[in-house]
């Protein structure tokens, strides 16, 4: 006999994971199926399961009050839950012990942190009969006693799950919806499908479901909406369902139809708004979210995407405050702990993505951003040398060259082996190069490169800056802002000569030097209106900015946001379109 494992959970943090989750499992009429095609199901009724010993006294009744919602709608009586568990621990070596598990420590082995509760099923392969069904409540992550779940509600969803029967989000009348539980919400009723799909297959009855929940279940999402656009009297699963497929228009034409006039519907409200929100229609997505506020306001979820918008507006105590009412009602909510840890820059959110955050991308994404903001060589932000460096940009050539170096700082201008045009200003023409800079960077095409003290042998004497004969102004003036970086924090420089003597850079060295890197685009791009700059210097920060976002991409979306607020592709496009002119057609190749 071949045993097979189903696992379904509740409520997860994002409305993404749970629309991936509709061909989690192929279905048949409602149930889930085998890998043959028969139906998954019990083989008599009613299913026992047993409660554990350390379930808390004020909440077991609160577990029997859900089996008998579903006992109630049925001639035959559905669950049993009058026995306890002969083990208090669940452990997946557990068999033949049908139960429900109160789980204070290890909930995370069996399921993602920040499910509230988790059905596992084991059923027979050849035949299709489930033969074990077990209901994990994560008593490890939330407190039950404190912050307001309506247990009864939920263990109505998980008892649909121990019936295998899947979720059914594109009904506002199924337990088997995604409701926001993790908001307190009450829904103690069965809907059509639990109907129809129990009666079915234990009563003999010969009602089907739907033909386009059917394809719904089955992941047959087209299908499912040319079903619909025929039925034409369900908007709220047509809308939802558009919604699923990114048609947003669609799906905000047919979700406010099924809002109808002067309701409140805090769920149809919520996709509405979610909608116009991934429309990029911000006003909208904003007055909606807050009407979903003022009729729960123990929605976590509306809360936080209200503090995205808000923070994205620049509206940070507005934002902050959102953050704050979502954690506060949700505390495995790790989107509320990223955008807490960027408002802040408290480390204490660093622990809270540790333990709830699926990997740890945010986490790396929190840390540099932390460590940006309270790095000793940062220089980004800095107005006083802002100042300087304004000054220092309207000069001559020859005259930059000289204040830099009466400032203790050495400059030796390179060949850099490529082919200039004629109409490009060059280093070359002022200080003749001796040296091709490949003999010392080992790279033919960098424009420059600052050397600590000591750091190589071409910076013996003093900090050095080398820079290419083509370079442009921009690039010197890249360069001394590093020697800044430097001044503000000496220790850089331990770590850049110990750099040169290795053959591998580890991840984090890598991102210490696209942080440093960063830092001075930022600065350059940041003041580009107060220098003054020629249209090479404004490709060349440009063009670096998006470069070097790109490599940033995979720990720091900020980067990537800023590189799309600033419109920096645009910007460069309009210079490259001057600089081509600059150099005449025969070098536009």
């Amino acid at each position: 006999m071949k045993i097979k494992l189903l696992f379904v959970s509740i409520l997860f943090i994002t409305q993404l994971i749970s629309a991936i989750l509709i061909a989690e499992e192929a279905t048949y009429y409602g149930v889930a199926k085998t890998s043959s095609g028969l139906p998954v199901l019990w083989k008599t009724l009613p299913v026992s399961l047993c409660l554990s010993n350390n379930i808390p006294r004020q909440h077991r009744s609160s577990i029997r009050k859900a089996a008998d919602v579903w006992n109630s709608y049925f001639p035959k009586k559905i669950f049993d839950l009058t026995c306890n568990t002969k083990v208090q621990k669940y452990s997946s070596s557990i068999s033949g012990e049908k139960g429900i598990y109160w789980v204070e420590k290890g909930f995370h082995k069996f399921t993602d942190k920040t499910s509230l509760a988790r059905t596992i099923r084991s059923f027979n392969e050849d035949t299709g009969e489930l033969v074990d069904a077990d209901i994990l409540i994560n008593a490890e992550f939330f407190d039950w006693t404190k912050n307001g779940l309506d247990l009864t509600t939920v263990l109505i969803h998980e008892l649909g799950h121990a019936l295998a029967l899947k979720h059914n989000f594109i009904s506002l009348k199924s337990a088997l919806n995604y409701y926001p539980y993790q908001s307190g919400f009450i829904f103690r009723k069965l809907g059509n499908y639990e109907l129809t799909t129990v009666k079915h297959f234990y009563f003999k009855d010969p009602a089907k479901i739907e033909l386009y929940l059917h394809y719904y279940l089955n992941g047959q999402l087209d299908k499912a909406i040319q079903e619909l656009e025929k039925a034409k009297n369900k908007p709220y699963s047509l809308g939802y369902l558009y919604k699923l497929n990114k048609k947003y228009s669609e799906s905000i034409k047919y979700l406010t139809k099924a809002l109808g006039k002067g309701q409140n519907n805090e769920l149809v409200l919520y996709h509405i708004a979610d909608s116009y929100w991934s429309k990029k229609d911000i006003p909208n997505a904003k007055l909606l979210f807050e009407k979903v506020v003022n009729i729960n306001s123990n929605n976590y979820e509306a809360h936080t995407n209200l503090g995205a918008i808000e923070f994205g507006l620049g509206n940070i105590s507005k934002a902050k405050k959102h953050f704050t009412s979502a954690l506060s009602i949700n505390p495995a909510h790790y989107i509320a702990c990223f955008y807490l840890g960027r408002i802040t820059k408290d480390t204490k959110y660093l622990s809270c993505l540790s333990k709830f955050s699926p990997d740890n991308t945010l986490s790396e994404i929190l840390a540099s951003e932390i460590e940006q903001q309270n790095c000793s060589w940062c220089i980004h932000d800095n107005t006083s040398l802002a100042t300087k460096i304004t000054r220092l940009s309207k000069l001559k050539p020859v005259q930059m060259l000289s204040a830099i170096r009466k400032d203790n700082v050495c400059i030796k201008i390179l060949k850099s082996e490529r082919n200039v045009p004629d109409q490009v200003f060059t280093w070359g023409s002022i200080e003749a190069p001796k040296t091709n800079l490949s003999e010392i960077s080992g790279i033919k095409n960098i424009m420059g490169k600052t050397l600590c003290k000591k750091e190589h042998a071409a910076s013996e004497n003093c900090t050095t800056i080398i820079i290419a004969n083509d370079a442009p102004k921009s690039t010197l003036i890249h360069e001394y802002l590093h020697v800044q970086q430097i001044r503000k924090d000496p220790k850089w420089c331990a770590f850049s000569k110990a750099l040169w003597s290795k053959n591998e850079v580890s991840p984090d060295e890598i991102k210490k030097l696209y942080n440093k890197e960063w830092d001075v685009l930022k600065f350059l791009w940041l003041n580009r209106d107060q220098l003054s700059l020629d249209v090479q210097d404004k490709v060349t920060i440009s063009a670096e900015l998006i470069e070097q976002a790109k490599k940033r991409a995979y720990f720091d979306p900020s980067a990537t946001e800023l590189i799309r607020k600033e419109q920096v592709a645009a910007y460069l496009s309009r210079e490259i379109v001057q600089y081509k002119k600059l150099l005449g057609t025969k070098h536009n190749e």
